[in-house]
């Protein structure tokens, strides 16, 4: 794996987080933001064929742990 798709998967798993960690909060502006953030990475990532792992694989984006 590239560099390139290295960083944008840690990009799509951080973005992952940052919405989790926003969901829980009562910070509105914040889980928008995060939101944006994860669906730009997430546009990235098929422009460019990057296959992103799915939630729930161990990554630092997984949902309910």
């Amino acid at each position: 794996m590239d560099e390139f798709t290295e960083a944008l998967i840690e990009r799509v798993r951080a973005a992952r987080a940052a919405l989790r960690a926003a969901a829980e909060s009562t910070d509105v502006l914040g889980t928008r933001g995060a939101l944006d953030e994860l669906e730009s990475a997430l546009q990235l990532a098929r422009e460019h064929g990057v296959e992103v792992p799915p939630i729930g694989d161990g990554s630092s984006g997984r949902v309910g742990s």
